[in-house]
C-alpha cells in the first residue's frame, strides 16, 4: 500500500498521457479504498472530467476542478457509527472517546 500511496505523486511529473492514465487509476484506487464521502465525491469528479464525454466536452476551455488529496485510512482501525472521526487508529483513542464523550456514565 505504500507504493499505492506514493506512486501518484511521482506520476504527476511525467508528461505523457499514459502516465496521466496510470496516475488517475492509482488515485481512483486510493479514493475507493478510503471510502469516505469526500473520497467518493473526488473520485466521481476526477473520473467524470477526464473520461465521461459529455462532461469532458462541457469542460472545454475551462479549468479542471482540483481534487482533494485522498483521505487515507490506516490498515487497521476501529470504527464506530456515531464517532466524529472516521476511524480510531488504536483502542486507547477509541476507549478515551467512548468513556469521555459517548458513554461517560457507563
Amino acid at each position: 500500500l505504500k507504493l499505492l500511496r506514493t506512486l501518484p505523486k511521482v506520476l504527476k511529473f511525467l508528461p505523457s498521457d499514459k502516465a496521466a492514465d496510470a496516475r488517475t487509476f492509482m488515485m481512483s484506487f486510493q479514493y475507493w479504498l478510503g471510502g469516505s464521502p469526500e473520497n467518493l465525491e473526488s473520485l466521481m469528479l476526477m473520473v467524470g472530467q477526464d473520461y465521461v464525454e459529455p462532461i469532458k466536452s462541457a469542460m472545454v476551455g475551462k479549468e479542471k476542478v482540483e481534487m482533494e488529496e485522498p483521505v487515507v485510512l490506516p490498515d487497521k482501525a476501529i470504527w464506530h457509527p456515531v464517532a466524529p472521526d472516521i476511524v480510531f487508529e488504536n483502542n486507547a483513542k477509541y476507549f478515551e472517546w467512548y468513556n469521555k464523550e459517548f458513554a461517560p456514565d457507563a
